[in-house]
């Protein structure tokens, strides 16, 4: 499941109008997919992929992955999004 988020912070915690996505994914259900999520050191790297998700209309929405944090104790990798054209 993805999430969007229209309201962010400036380094001063003043909350400002910022469209921020995420969504946090299984590992395993990746690459049991044959998705390519490693790179050759062993570390998650998906900067640059295309993810798409439908918003609650069912509209899908594309977005290009910005940042992954892997969480190797569960296996799960929570990626921040951005706008994809």
């Amino acid at each position: 499941m993805g999430l969007v988020h229209h309201l962010s912070f400036d380094t001063d915690g003043a909350p400002v109008n910022s469209k921020q996505a995420h969504i946090t994914v299984s590992e395993k259900i990746l690459t049991d997919a044959g998705f390519t999520v490693r790179n050759s050191n062993n570390e998650v790297y998906l900067i640059n992929a295309i993810v798409k998700f439908a918003d609650f209309s069912g509209v899908e929405k594309s977005y290009t992955v910005k940042e992954n944090f892997a969480d190797d104790t569960l296996g799960v990798i929570f990626l921040m999004l951005g706008k994809y054209a």
